[in-house]
């Protein structure tokens, strides 16, 4: 639901500046396509500007209905911490019969950021996985160019950020993100080998001086 969520974050952010077009845009039977395939576009437009430079502002346009004008990283953040679901994704999502009580419940808005740490590390915990044995992290999806995420996962796995990868393509499919995978365990099963093979070798000389002496 990640992206999604991202996505009626735009869609809001678009009716703040177009604040009579929502009538329009139902009576044409757009909603659907403005909220799920517009508005997403304009997200992607800007998370990958912002995964280039964060003092950039940028326009997009949203199809015949307006734009999203001077979208910046410091707005964006704002509306991310203080994000309410919109009543058009409150109904859709009822409409495919989606439960969540964080959603439709919520007693004040939700930090989105917030809500993704959370729940990586409690995703750890719950496998109980240390963070002291990852020394890599594979970025797969169109979401992991949003500068937050590499943020977040930099600063709750204690990893340096030159030790977060992804694909040249992650937003394309997140299986060309995952195919860096293969040639990461290939390389790492050849630093063991390699590893092992000077350890041996070292042991041997020094068998051989030993002997020697």
């Amino acid at each position: 639901m990640g992206g999604r969520l991202f996505d009626d974050l735009f869609f809001q952010w678009f009716l703040e500046q177009n604040p009579t077009v929502l009538r329009e845009i139902e009576q044409a039977g757009d909603t659907y396509y403005i909220h799920s395939y517009l508005c997403r576009k304009a997200k992607e437009f800007f998370s990958l500007t912002m995964a280039r430079d964060r003092s950039e502002s940028v326009n997009k346009s949203v199809g015949r209905y307006g734009s999203i004008k001077g979208m910046n990283w410091e707005t964006f953040l704002s509306k991310a911490k203080a994000y309410d679901p919109s009543q058009t994704f409150i109904r859709y999502l009822r409409g495919v019969e989606l439960k969540s009580d964080r959603l439709f419940q919520q007693a004040k808005p939700i930090d989105l950021l917030q809500w993704f740490r959370q729940t990586l590390t409690q995703g750890l915990a719950e496998k109980a996985i240390d963070t002291s044995d990852i020394s890599r992290v594979i970025l797969a999806g169109g979401s992991s160019q949003w500068p937050f995420v590499s943020d977040v996962i930099s600063e709750a796995l204690h990893i340096d950020p030159s030790n977060l990868m992804r694909s040249d393509r992650p937003y394309a499919a997140i299986s060309e993100g995952l195919a860096i995978l293969p040639a990461l365990q290939r390389q790492f099963e050849e630093t063991r080998k390699n590893s092992g093979t000077n350890f041996r070798n070292s042991v041997i000389q020094r068998s051989g001086l030993l002997s020697r002496e």
